[in-house]
């Protein structure tokens, strides 16, 4: 199926930037994901979000690719969302905003 092949693609870069992609994600992890991005992201504003730095090529390619897999993840593997928009929060607090965030 191509949404597969496409889910592997994003992988295989996404490994090649030093990312780890779990195969699956239990009920449980994903609540601790959860938990995590929201205290990530409590305590945000608009002021610091308008100061974040453009983060650099090489993040905003796996910020990319993680969004890519969020889209395909919609579809065939929606156990892994909240663990690839945690990485996406996450990659962005850590190095700042681009047009993927």
């Amino acid at each position: 199926e191509r949404g597969e092949e496409a889910y592997t693609t994003c992988q295989d870069v996404l490994t090649q930037l030093g990312e780890e992609i779990p195969e699956c994600v239990t009920p449980e992890e994903n609540k601790k994901f959860i938990e995590e991005t929201t205290l990530l992201l409590s305590d945000l504003s608009k002021e610091s979000l308008q100061g974040m730095n453009e983060m650099d090529t090489s993040m905003q390619t796996a910020v990319k690719f993680f969004s890519f897999m969020a889209q395909i993840a919609w579809f065939s593997r929606p156990e892994l969302l909240p663990f690839i928009c945690l990485r996406i929060a996450k990659i962005t607090m850590e190095n700042g905003l681009c047009k993927h965030s």
